[in-house]
């Protein structure tokens, strides 16, 4: 018997696509065969939406980011950054910059029954393909047409308020999302370490992460980068990501205060620690991809 989804679109989603390339499909998805989610982008301008449904046996989800698009606002030619994967699959597709999808958006008008939540309608064209992260394949889009839920909330990241003065008061923070190797989205609070006196400080010192917490390292470009423990009190789960966000490799477990260096085994621009066995409980590995856009 087929898994019933709630939709979550405000009884007023829809999605309709033709895909080709390494995902064949035409989605012609109604409301009541529809999940939407949606959040503000991790700098804290723009929002993006989610959609996923079932098709033939699968279920597809596709993420489109608009940085410059704001509550209410209507357009066209939103640069646009667009993920398709199938979930549980493991393979995510996505566009390699901002100038190879744009957005028309027709209609964004406020839920008058959720703060900050807007029903947007709009559609997408992309000039190119999307990119098979850690693979060979593409996606093509074609047709493309929404009507979804679009998040903001807070429109600049939060500041914390939280039990860790020893971070608070030198690191701004923001929300990150996750999508692991099956597919699933994940959240992390995470502070953000961005100029070299933050990257040289990380989290030395502290001596308990919460759950679900951790800090980001945001270099300029891709460069080899290698990590240490000095000082460090807590073991960690050292993520290394490509500029895209997809995942080159993971140091687990890593010994505290100890000087043996945590490299990256290529150039890459992110780094996350997080508490040590995070990434084995929540199936974060070489298929998975850190989506921050900052």
């Amino acid at each position: 018997m087929p898994v019933i989804f709630e939709s979550t679109c405000g009884e007023l989603g829809a999605l309709q696509a033709t895909l080709s390339g390494a995902i064949g499909a035409e989605l012609d998805l109604p409301d009541s065969e529809l999940q939407c989610e949606s959040m503000p982008r991790p700098d804290g301008e723009g929002v993006r939406l989610r959609f996923s449904g079932a098709v033939g046996g699968e279920r597809i989800a596709i993420i489109i980011a608009l940085p410059d698009l704001g509550a209410g606002e209507t357009g066209q030619e939103f640069d646009s950054n667009v993920t398709i994967s199938v979930e549980g699959s493991g393979r995510f597709f996505s566009t390699p910059n901002h100038n190879t999808c744009w957005t028309d958006i027709a209609s964004n008008t406020p839920l008058t029954d959720q703060t900050g939540t807007h029903n947007v309608v709009g559609g997408l064209s992309c000039v190119g393909p999307l990119g098979e992260i850690n693979g060979d394949g593409f996606v093509d889009i074609r047709e493309l047409q929404f009507s979804g839920v679009a998040y903001w909330g807070s429109s600049k990241p939060k500041t914390r308020t939280s039990s860790m003065p020893e971070l608070d008061d030198t690191f701004e923070s923001a929300t990150l999302e996750i999508i692991n190797d099956a597919g699933e989205r994940l959240e992390f609070d995470v502070y953000l370490a961005e100029n070299f006196e933050q990257q040289r400080r990380g989290l030395m010192f502290v001596r308990k992460l919460p759950e679900r917490t951790g800090m980001l390292f945001i270099y300029e470009g891709n460069d080899m980068h290698s990590m240490w423990m000095k000082n460090t009190y807590i073991p960690l789960d050292i993520v290394f990501a490509r500029g895209d966000g997809s995942v080159s490799s993971i140091n687990r477990d890593t010994v505290p205060l100890t000087l043996d260096s945590q490299r990256s085994t290529e150039p890459v621009r992110y780094v996350l620690e997080l508490n040590a066995g995070t990434t084995r409980r929540l199936g974060i590995g070489s298929n998975s991809r850190l989506l921050w856009e900052k």
